[in-house]
């Protein structure tokens, strides 16, 4: 494994806690693999056949919440080093609740499923993150699932910034308003002075494309 890669990884959550010893052996026992995707391709399903989660090396990709159908929601984007996947490894059936699309060109090293698994059961501490990363998933979409329920248009919109904040890596997702109210279930008029009002308390700021998360404690308040 090149070191480059191996020191991505070293970093992510799947080997947070790891010492030295312990990730030369656990990366050095991986038969995992890298792939190019050109602008456009689709990078990942939970529909595929191949069971396996992903880390973004180069590129950037798109995460897309759909309904079968290419074309949905972008909910979230994923630069180097995002993770994608665990949770197709250790669901089975089920609609597809996102796809992963390559932004632009990018390289992805997939992990596959039998790897993932001989990894629990040889490293506890590769196990006690991929336990602690799901409940952690479990945790906060609950309490997003609870608050984006019910409330105000800006309540919705802060729940949502904040799950695709907990999901990636960044302050800064696209803004397609048309999308976005759809997202949020609510009209565009709505929309708008969501964003005015979350842009005036400083919780964001946007242009044409895209919106900035400035202060997420902000919108955490803004959201309960």
């Amino acid at each position: 494994m090149e070191k480059e890669v191996f020191l991505l990884l070293s970093k992510t959550f799947l080997f947070k806690g790891l010492s030295p010893s312990e990730l030369d052996t656990a990366l050095g026992s991986l038969t995992a693999t890298i792939e190019s995707f050109a602008k456009g391709d689709l990078v990942f399903s939970p529909l595929d056949d191949k069971k396996r989660i992903g880390f973004v090396l180069e590129g950037e990709c798109s995460v897309l919440r759909t309904r079968g159908e290419r074309g949905g929601v972008i909910i979230n984007t994923l630069g180097r080093g995002a993770p994608f996947g665990i949770l197709s490894v250790f669901k089975e059936g089920g609609e597809p609740p996102t796809e992963v699309y390559a932004a632009r060109a990018s390289e992805i090293i997939f992990i596959g499923k039998e790897d993932l698994i001989s990894l629990t059961e040889t490293s506890s501490a590769v196990a006690m993150n991929i336990i602690k990363f799901l409940a952690d998933r479990v945790s906060f979409l609950n309490e997003r699932i609870t608050a984006f329920s019910g409330g105000s248009a800006e309540q919705k919109l802060a729940s949502h910034l904040l799950s695709l904040m907990h999901h990636g890596d960044g302050f800064e997702f696209p803004l397609n308003k048309k999308k976005t109210a759809e997202a949020l279930g609510c009209g565009r008029a709505s929309l708008y002075r969501a964003l005015a009002t979350l842009e005036a308390e400083g919780a964001i700021k946007t242009d044409d494309k895209k919106i900035y998360i400035t202060d997420p404690m902000g919108l955490e308040r803004i959201s309960k």
